[in-house]
């Protein structure tokens, strides 16, 4: 019962360190992409400013990203329950994932370029 209890807490923790690092992924990887260096991930004063000019922008691309990843597993469940359509799963899920990154990936872009925009537009 003692690590039921455990298991249970470190899922919890690990859900709260899974929000946090979904949260600060996208500037950073933005930024990395952005700058050509993997390097660029760790420069966090960099990236913060960026993400702190459009906090409201990378928030609400997760929350779209997030929203399409879950139209996309209702409809695999949907197609997971008819015969015919179950044996093409595998290949739509591959695509249909794939295009889902992109378009998530982009909207990150996006934000980021709005922040580096903004940042740029504010006096110093």
């Amino acid at each position: 019962m003692l690590f039921s209890f455990g298991g249970m807490a470190l899922f919890g923790v690990g859900m709260i360190f899974s929000i946090v690092l979904w949260l600060f992924l996208p500037p950073a990887l933005a930024h990395v992409i952005a700058r050509d260096s993997f390097a660029a991930a760790f420069q966090f004063r960099e990236w913060w400013k960026i993400f702190r000019a459009n906090i409201g922008g990378f928030f609400l691309s997760l929350v779209i990203g997030g929203g399409l990843y879950m139209i996309l597993i209702f409809a695999m469940q949907i197609i997971y329950m008819t015969i015919i359509l179950c044996i093409l799963l595998p290949f739509l899920f591959a695509f249909v994932s794939a295009y889902l990154t992109i378009i998530v990936f982009t909207l990150f872009a996006q934000a980021y370029r709005d922040g580096v925009m903004k940042l740029e537009a504010q006096p110093v």
